[in-house]
């Protein structure tokens, strides 16, 4: 049988290379999981700290299933489940400024988190072993996306991910020997916390709407009063 789209390991596959077939479900599912942690939620009363806490380890996982391979593309869809559940839990209304719900929660976007997965899983098989399969497959992909005889979006998004960081020479060089993957995740982590702690900031201070929050709000993290 010939199909448009195929789901294998709980990720759908479509006939034109693209996810968006993937993230449209795996964003229904997480919806779903998201309104059960809510109602559980309301039902204890419990503190939006322990909410928040709930939401990284029950509804994220299925929210970003597989995001290493998908996170290539646009996720704007992905971002407003996040978004919507700490809108929600702040009891705030939906035209919030994003900025300051991520503020007062000290959240960083999913596209963070997303960016993470995917340079750790390209260390991981940059440092794996040679005769792996995904090293070969992964070896073979490179030398024809550098050739141009196809472009991979995947590969496009870990070398500018690791460009706006700060680790070009990394990925020009791709080898195991300039680089271990558990300093590369780290130092990565680091840098783009502090990335978005300046975008944030930078945000907070242009936005029209922040006149008064910005007073007395110069710092992205969890503050106390919201238990």
């Amino acid at each position: 049988e010939i199909v448009d789209t195929f789901n294998y390991l709980g990720i759908m596959f479509s006939y034109n290379g693209t996810f968006t077939h993937c993230k449209k479900r795996l964003v229904e599912q997480a919806t779903k999981a998201m309104w059960s942690l809510l109602r559980k939620c309301r039902k204890l009363s419990l503190p939006i700290s322990v909410q928040t806490s709930l939401f990284d380890q029950t509804v994220l996982p299925i929210l970003l299933y597989c995001a290493e391979v998908w996170g290539a593309e646009k996720i704007k869809i992905v971002e407003r489940i996040q978004l919507k559940f700490c809108k929600i839990a702040l009891h705030v209304k939906s035209s919030t400024t994003t900025s300051m719900v991520y503020g007062e929660l000290g959240r960083c976007p999913v596209d963070n988190i997303i960016n993470l997965r995917m340079v750790t899983f390209w260390a991981k098989i940059i440092n794996g072993p040679t005769d792996k399969y995904s090293n070969r497959m992964y070896r073979l992909c490179l030398d024809l996306h550098r050739q141009g005889i196809c472009n991979i979006p995947w590969l496009d998004k870990i070398k500018n991910i690791l460009d706006t960081l700060g680790f070009s020479d990394i990925w020009n060089s791709q080898d195991r020997r300039v680089f271990n993957t558990e300093w590369l995740v780290n130092a990565v982590k680091l840098k783009l916390d502090d990335q978005y702690r300046q975008t944030w900031l930078m945000n907070v201070n242009a936005s029209s709407k922040c006149t008064n929050y910005r007073t007395f709000k110069d710092e992205l993290k969890f503050e106390d009063y919201l238990d």
